[in-house]
């Protein structure tokens, strides 16, 4: 942090009465209260009358620099991840905290958010407008296409760290903030904010005591995803390969034509991680380290050690909720895709006479749905016997939903008023392209197409359409895109 210079000063501004309103207007009444039993049904409603007082004690704050002792009382609530439920170690503690408090921290963060839009580095991908686990893993993706197409070989090394948002050190975050510019009456607010904070667990009916907190920030707060790229952003100034930080999750590559290169590469990016977690007072879990190395002509079975500890080596890495193998094929992520999504359309069959027709169409659109569809651009070129098992699992659940045994797929896609999941992904990539032109996606994913230098506006030459080498780059997604880069609105719109 020494070679990084403080840039322009931030500072919290007062309040106004419109902006608190909005707020209170804008509260999901669906969501839990806090400790103190305040619903914020009640807030929603008298926003206009309620706002007045409220602007004045959030302002009076601000300017005293001191944050209310019963705000930084929070309840956890054990969300269960994934695993064993019988350990506690799997379980998420979302805290729910004061609504007026959210409120606040919902205002405020915006001010910082805006105020370090230029201050954080591209490589963080979590928690930021336009961003997405999507758009993340496709800049991952393309640019290992492009490196393949190349006849280089990639290595990738994924990382992952123990209670992360749990082991956030307070004066460390304080520190970093005054470095980035933050002026001393808006640290001492958030000295404020992090003193003297007490949780409890609740669990149905049953809570447990106040408990003193010392470090970390509150899972399901406005501030914590916003602090947290705050806090890991100087990771990137002492890295020597490509990285992405996706929240905790991290993945450092490099691509050279020798392995060797590459390995040594890694090695060095991975001591200085780990120098930076040990630092910034937060653990690995090695647990969860994982090498892919993708290449025809390579040793796919890296060796880095970190330490004691030596990571496993594996032909298939599970990054932000998609599994890529060293193939980029992603035949391990469809057969996963099916297994989960053909479970619940069982279920589906088995209610089929059971409730109404809408009720079943709801249920395939939130249940399972979601499945075929997450993250799909970056699968969009898997095999075209894995892409027809997937609308075959759509089609199997439009008959459950219908009862219909006998109607082609088309004809049950349009009572449903669906398209196919091929037509849905080509939607997408004509709405990814239109961004792309328009300058309202993330710059990681701009920085994929280079524009054209000709000076006659022609629509069609608008990008330039990089010529491959090998099947590898054919499959990739930037050159689907810009066969889609004239009238991508009009032909998202005509796909539907």
């Amino acid at each position: 942090m020494e070679n990084s210079a403080a840039q322009d000063s931030f500072q919290f501004q007062i309040l106004n009465r419109v902006e608190v309103e909005t707020a209170l207007q804008s509260l999901n009444t669906r969501k839990s209260n806090g400790w103190d039993g305040i619903p914020s049904k009640a807030l929603k409603a008298g926003a206009r009358e309620l706002s007045i007082p409220l602007t004045t004690l959030y302002n009076s704050c601000i300017t005293c620099c001191e944050w209310p002792t019963m705000w930084k009382k929070g309840e956890w609530t054990p969300v269960f991840k994934k695993e064993d439920p019988h350990e506690k170690e799997n379980y998420r503690p979302i805290t729910v905290q004061v609504t007026v408090n959210k409120i606040f921290e919902q205002l405020l963060s915006k001010q910082l958010s805006h105020g370090f839009n230029n201050k954080l580095c591209d490589k963080l991908t979590a928690y930021r407008k336009r961003n997405s686990c999507e758009t993340a893993l496709l800049s991952l993706t393309e640019n290992w296409k492009m490196a393949l197409d190349e006849r280089k070989i990639v290595g990738v090394l994924s990382t992952d760290m123990s209670k992360a948002f749990d082991s956030l050190y307070h004066p460390l975050m304080l520190a970093k903030l005054k470095a980035y510019g933050v002026n001393d009456n808006s640290i001492r607010l958030l000295n404020s904010y992090f003193t003297d904070r007490f949780n409890r667990v609740k669990l149905g009916p049953v809570v447990s005591s106040w408990e003193r907190v010392s470090r970390g920030c509150p899972q399901g707060s406005a501030f914590g995803p916003l602090l947290w790229n705050i806090f890991q952003n100087d990771l990137t100034y002492d890295i020597n390969t490509n990285l992405n930080m996706y929240a905790d999750d991290h993945q450092f590559y490099d691509m050279s034509s020798n392995l060797a290169d590459v390995h040594a590469n890694l090695t060095v990016s991975a001591e200085v991680a780990s120098n930076w977690y040990s630092s910034n007072f937060l653990k690995g879990n090695f647990d969860k380290y994982r090498t892919l190395t993708l290449g025809n002509k390579c040793d796919h079975s890296m060796r880095i050690v970190i330490g004691d500890v030596e990571v496993k080596s594996t032909a298939c890495l599970k990054l932000l909720g998609v599994s890529i193998d060293n193939d980029l094929r992603f035949a391990e992520h469809i057969t996963t895709i099916c297994k989960k999504s053909s479970q619940r359309v069982g279920v589906l069959m088995r209610l089929r006479n059971l409730i109404p027709t809408s009720t079943k169409l709801q249920l395939f659109k939130a249940a399972i749905l979601p499945y075929l569809t997450y993250s799909h651009l970056v699968w969009h070129f898997c095999r075209a016997s894995d892409s027809r098992k997937l609308e075959r699992i759509q089609e199997r659940a439009l008959r459950a939903i219908y009862c219909d045994k006998t109607s082609s797929y088309n004809t049950l896609l349009g009572m449903a008023n669906l398209c196919t999941l091929h037509n849905r992904r080509l939607q997408d990539m004509a709405t990814l392209m239109y961004k792309v032109k328009n300058n309202i996606c993330p710059k990681y994913i701009a920085d994929l197409f280079r524009r054209s230098d000709t000076k006659y506006a022609l629509r069609s030459k608008e990008f330039v359409i990089p010529r491959f080498n090998t099947a590898t780059y054919a499959m990739a997604l930037r050159r689907s895109l810009l066969k889609l880069s004239g009238g991508a609105k009009e032909k998202a719109a005509a796909l539907k």
